[in-house]
């Protein structure tokens, strides 16, 4: 499976890499899926090349992190319908502390197909496998879903032990 992770551009000229997406990336690859990340950020591209990325690579899955607050919401809206707006629409997933904590308005919101919430790295590789093999997301922890208009709520995922 071919993933996107979306880094939107915060307009800010001091870039820090999220740490959560390369755990994310780290734990796809492992297990032999390939995971890019787009760093609008970095780069400070325009939306429009981001269309274009998606036009011109066929990816499975797109996955879109954010916060909390009105700037990362507004940012969000915008990657949202470019990702919809996909002639090859991905899976799309979105993650953080701004859609976890009520995933059913995000998903509407959006328009995405799924919200891991919390620790992601067991949800998204669940996920990546699940819609690889066209199974049931029902039984992913960590997860919400859309089908059709209905949003389902999965089981939380137990946390991370990091080793502390």
């Amino acid at each position: 499976m071919r993933i996107l992770f979306v880094l939107y551009d915060n307009e800010s000229y001091i870039p820090y890499f999220p740490i959560g997406i390369a755990y994310l990336t780290a734990v796809l690859e492992r297990h032999g899926h390939q995971a890019d990340i787009y760093g609008q950020d970095v780069h400070h591209y325009s939306n429009d090349h981001l269309a274009r990325q998606l036009e011109e690579i066929r990816y499975d899955m797109v996955g879109l992190s954010f916060i909390g607050g009105y700037w990362p919401y507004r940012k969000a809206l915008e990657i949202s319908k470019i990702v919809n707006g996909s002639k090859n629409r991905p899976f799309f997933c979105i993650g953080g502390h701004g859609p976890a904590p009520e995933p059913a308005y995000f998903l509407r919101k959006l328009n995405a197909d799924a919200v891991c919430i919390g620790e992601g790295e067991e949800t998204i590789l669940e996920l990546a496998e699940a819609i690889t093999a066209n199974r049931s997301l029902e039984k992913i922890k960590g997860l919400a879903w859309r089908e059709g208009e209905a949003v389902h709520i999965n089981k939380s995922q137990a946390p991370l032990d990091k080793g502390y």
